[in-house]
């Protein structure tokens, strides 16, 4: 599917890619954003909570949703009350890379990396119950040509396939193996999205360029500077107004935990010089008033250190 080449993905990270993050990525340039690991489970018992549970709405206009689960019956009743409550979303994804033990423990996630057969009914599952485009993220296997070979097998039952360059007992430590992902891209017939240590939009399209992958996903790049999808790094200034127009869309879509603005101001501010004490202070913060109070009395000593 072309729409799915030579396009920067914003990755879905479990409590930090909201619906406020993934607004702010997407006007910055991020082409495609996901909903993170919904429980099909969930959904598929109790149907009514399907708002309560998934933070999509319709000024988003390039967004997809991940689920999670290992029960094709809980994905097809997942999708399809999803599909109708959220006609908006661009695809679904299955989330095949999980490696938290939590969720492998419930079989979902990484645990599906050796259950292929049981990946494809999942994958027919959602297809048949949606006419969104069907995905699924994977990371490596233990070697490429089982990675290859996983990856050939569910490829036929989906429009596009994430790969995570990293094994499920590396987690998110050591490199990203790109030269397996370039592999893996030259085995299947639907666009490979790559995703793993991209640190920039420079480096991702070159991937692109040089055949890694058809479009690429960043990740922890993207929690501390949303503007890397237009290829800056942000100046202490970009860095306050950053998050100054993350709480504004905070507020439009009344989405005003603590916890989770206190995390976003944190990740904002990292590495703005003389803001190590502040990043302190913040996470602290125990109201809204608080943490805003923190940021707008130390703004300008933070400005006034680039200069």
């Amino acid at each position: 599917m072309k729409q799915f080449s030579g396009k920067a993905f914003l990755a879905p990270i479990d409590g930090y890619t909201n619906l406020p993050f993934r607004l702010l990525c997407q006007k910055h340039g991020a082409d495609f954003t996901t909903v993170p690991l919904i429980n099909s489970i969930a959904i598929a018992r109790t149907p009514s909570r399907v708002a309560a549970l998934i933070d999509a709405n319709k000024k988003e206009k390039s967004v997809g949703l991940q689920l999670v689960g290992s029960n094709p019956e809980d994905f097809v009743k997942a999708t399809k009350t999803i599909d109708s409550a959220f006609p908006s979303l661009k695809f679904f994804n299955l989330n095949c890379g999980c490696p938290s033990e939590r969720t492998r423990d419930s079989g979902g996630g990484s645990a599906l990396l050796s259950r292929p057969e049981l990946v494809t009914k999942i994958l027919d599952s959602m297809r048949a119950n949606t006419n969104k485009p069907i995905s699924a993220k994977i990371r490596l296997k233990n070697s490429t040509k089982d990675s290859i070979s996983f990856a050939k097998t569910i490829s036929c039952h989906c429009d596009f396939l994430i790969v995570h360059g990293r094994t499920v007992k590396q987690k998110y430590s050591g490199e990203c193996d790109w030269n397996a992902i370039k592999e893996i891209k030259e085995h299947i017939e639907i666009p490979l999205i790559g995703n793993g240590d991209i640190r920039s939009l420079a480096q991702g399209r070159d991937l692109i360029k040089n055949n890694f992958c058809d479009s690429f996903m960043i990740a922890r790049a993207a929690m501390s500077n949303p503007l890397v999808f237009e290829g800056k790094i942000p100046s202490n200034r970009q860095k306050l107004e950053l998050f100054s127009d993350y709480l504004k869309i905070s507020r439009q879509t009344k989405i005003l935990e603590i916890a989770g603005l206190r995390l976003k101001a944190m990740q904002f501010l990292k590495g703005a010089e003389g803001s190590a004490k502040l990043r302190l202070k913040i996470s602290r913060a125990k109201t809204l008033g608080e943490l805003e109070k923190l940021v707008s009395e130390s703004s300008h000593l933070i400005i006034k250190s680039e200069s």
